[in-house]
């Protein structure tokens, strides 16, 4: 059943003041204050609004309404050349002329005129091709009037292009205006890459025989290779140099060392670890472009990265030697199963005279969470790492 609005406008006025947003709807000489939505179907807009106490959203239909708008967006009830009743248009562009978009195309809403500009994707012939693409130039053209110094021939069949010359016209003839265009919409980049480091982990040797019970802890640094994916996102409006990212790694860690270990008794080990292991993060990133340009962008960035461990295999033989008698024993060697949470902190760089694809990235990551006290176990205790990654 269609809303009347004109009835239900001194009840909404009565209760705005619980209204949670500042959208407006006009309506003959009545403005409202609540909360709206737009959605689109089919190319055809449908405003709908809701109270501050209401949980229901319902529908404004273009007949009985004028213009819906807030901050960002304006919608216009309108009936257009090729629309038999009234409709809601989007309006990108108000002042003495208003640029529209209804169902895909765009119209010129002037002074004594509606005006619709032929769209270059219509069904057309190899004959007239050409010109059928070009067609709403020659319309703008003659809107206009050669009343604006111009140069049509680059306009595109796109909101923020066909405003310009609108945007000329009215500040040449010192007229107010306002252009609802995004022109900083928030960007996503998926990014693939191959990184790794180098990474230090601990080992918490302890033996019946080894001080009395004590544990020694004991260092491996190894190189570790990750394929990781990456989603950035860049709020322009916010900051264009700030970003945000997050993605996902798959590690895999390897130790295979014959060492010496240093304790301070008399009896010499020798210890061959080998183990094997897969790792999975979710790194979360914030960067900050400190310097671009054409030549060169680089960044800061700060990264938190849960991390943890998917799979593992480790064994150890450990090689004593008092008064040149060798015993040989077979240690069991645990993984810290218990997740951990690491810091990053580096730099990216990239050349978009080179590639504007290409990111390289150096880091340095240490363990935030506290280290493990059970003996014989491994843990992951810092690690300076490098990316290459591939946007697309």
């Amino acid at each position: 059943m269609k809303i009347f609005i004109s009835i239900l406008f001194p009840f909404l006025y009565g209760i705005q003041v619980y209204s949670q947003t500042s959208d407006t709807l006009i309506s003959s000489n009545d403005t409202t204050f609540y909360q709206l939505m737009v959605k689109q179907k089919s190319g055809e807009y449908k405003v709908f609004f809701k109270t501050g106490i209401s949980i229901d959203w319902n529908e404004v239909y273009p007949e009985y309404a004028n213009v819906a708008f807030s901050e960002k967006y304006r919608y216009i009830s309108i009936k257009l050349p090729d629309t038999e009743s009234k409709v809601w248009a989007k309006c990108l562009f108000s002042g003495d002329y208003q640029l529209l978009e209804y169902n895909h195309k765009f119209y010129i809403n002037g002074k004594d005129n509606i005006y619709k500009l032929t769209s270059p994707e219509n069904d057309i012939t190899d004959f007239n091709k050409k010109t059928q693409r070009t067609l709403f130039i020659g319309q703008m053209i003659a809107i206009f009037n050669s009343s604006i110094d111009f140069d049509y021939k680059k306009l595109q069949y796109s909101p923020k292009s066909l405003v310009q010359p609108l945007i000329k016209y009215h500040e040449q003839n010192n007229l107010p205006y306002r252009d609802y265009n995004d022109y900083y919409p928030a960007h996503i980049d998926l990014a693939l890459g191959l990184t790794g480091g180098i990474e230090t982990m601990r080992l918490n040797l302890q033996t019946e025989e080894f001080l009395l019970g004590n544990e020694i802890p004991v260092d491996y640094t190894e190189f570790f290779p990750t394929i990781s994916a990456e989603i950035k996102l860049n709020i322009p409006k916010l900051s264009k140099r700030l970003y945000f990212t997050g993605g996902v790694e798959l590690s895999k860690h390897n130790i295979d060392v014959y060492s010496k270990i240093n304790s301070e008794s008399t009896v010499v080990y020798y210890s061959d670890l080998q183990y094997d292991a897969m790792s999975l993060a979710f790194p979360v990133n914030v960067g900050f472009e400190i310097l671009k340009n054409d030549v060169a962008v680089v960044a800061i960035q700060t990264e938190l990265k849960p991390f943890f461990i998917i799979s593992s295999e480790a064994q150890m033989k450990l090689e004593s030697e008092y008064n040149n008698i060798i015993n040989t024993e077979f240690i069991t060697v645990n993984e810290n199963n218990v997740p951990e949470l690491f810091h990053n902190i580096g730099l990216k760089i990239c050349s978009p005279v080179l590639s504007k694809k290409l990111t390289a990235g150096i880091g340095y990551s240490y363990s935030l969470t506290p280290s493990v006290d059970e003996i014989n176990s491994i843990t992951h205790i810092n690690s300076l790492t490098f990316s290459i990654l591939l946007s697309f």
